[in-house]
């Protein structure tokens, strides 16, 4: 594995420092959670999603659905930082 490239959800390696900085990060529920973020499959399935989402979009659009004098866009986005070696860190305020 490249040393810039992050660790996927099977390396069973302890990426050491967890959200806090330090100590056993096997049984923390947010590395888990990066852990499946980083999988494969959820890659997979987010793509799968995104495409049937647009398409469902694309439709609403075509369709008129979406047609008022009101219309916006929103979009909202759940992020974990992580380092080169799949580490969770935290943003510092004021950084996003």
């Amino acid at each position: 594995m490249d040393e810039g490239e992050p660790n996927r959800a099977g390396d069973q390696r302890d990426h050491g420092g967890g959200a806090g900085g330090g100590g056993d990060t096997a049984d923390d529920p947010l590395v888990d959670a990066v852990r499946t973020a980083l999988a494969d499959e959820t890659h997979e399935r987010f793509d799968e999603r995104v495409a049937e989402q647009a398409e469902q979009v694309r439709d609403d659009c075509a369709a008129g659905r979406l047609d008022n004098a009101d219309y916006a866009v929103g979009l909202e986005l759940e992020s974990y930082v992580v380092d080169s070696r799949a580490r969770l860190r935290h943003v510092p305020d004021g950084a996003a």
